[in-house]
């Protein structure tokens, strides 16, 4: 089977991620997509350096550590397009910040602390992507009331940062269909194996979009990686 996953890396030894690891999330990609995970900076400070600050969606965006962020995520999302042979070209910014993909694709990125991802596939295949990636961290107790359910806070099955990580990738994942308003204690999520399962709350307007989504998740001591996708 080929792979649907690129890495940055050198070695699997030198990143945050195992070799086993890699060839798990690789195992799940679904069909038609590509993801490109690697560092969050570059090694290089030259190139991101050259962007243009009116790409940058943000004032915050000046700081070097997110210049860098922004430069590995669109760097990534065009090794994966071109791995497509999609369209590589622009990857400007939207007014909130998301990235502007080019005709017929879909993707998605995120970047933490050492680590970055870009996922993408041609929009015929898949409406939506939604990646999110986390620091591995116990959410305080207001935080965890912000973000989990009454079911949720009673289970055990993922922590409570995969469950903040995996509704961020659903928003990301419906955002390209001006899904709103979108809120943490609209949908549960819970886990089947590797697998997520989405449940919608008695408020939720727009649970009737959860019947289109799969979802998948991983992690390390030190992150946590969730990627939802919408199918037709």
């Amino acid at each position: 089977m080929t792979s649907r996953l690129i890495t940055l890396w050198d070695s699997p030894e030198t990143g945050p991620i195992s070799a086993s690891g890699l060839q798990v999330i690789d195992d799940h990609l679904p069909l038609g997509s590509i993801l490109a995970v690697g560092p969050d900076q570059p090694e290089d400070l030259a190139p991101h350096q050259a962007i243009s600050l009116s790409n940058f969606p943000a004032r915050d965006m000046r700081h070097p550590g997110r210049r860098g962020q922004y430069y590995m995520g669109r760097h990534l999302a065009r090794r994966a397009l071109k791995a497509l042979d999609l369209p590589s070209d622009g990857l400007t910014s939207n007014a909130d910040g998301s990235c502007q993909w080019p005709p017929a694709t879909v993707g998605s990125i995120s970047h933490t602390r050492g680590l970055a991802a870009a996922w993408v596939a041609p929009n015929d295949a898949y409406p939506g992507l939604g990646i999110d990636v986390e620091r591995q961290r116990d959410l305080s107790a207001a935080a965890q009331r912000y973000v989990l359910t009454p079911q949720e806070a009673e289970s055990q099955d993922i922590s409570a940062v995969m469950r903040f990580s995996a509704k961020e990738a659903i928003y990301k994942c419906l955002a390209p269909r001006d899904v709103a308003p979108l809120r943490f204690h609209d949908v549960s999520i819970f886990a089947d194996g590797c697998r997520l399962r989405f449940e919608p709350s008695t408020q939720c307007s727009w649970g009737r979009h959860l019947n289109d989504l799969q979802g998948f998740y991983y992690w390390t001591e030190n992150h946590v990686l969730t990627m939802v996708w919408s199918h037709h």
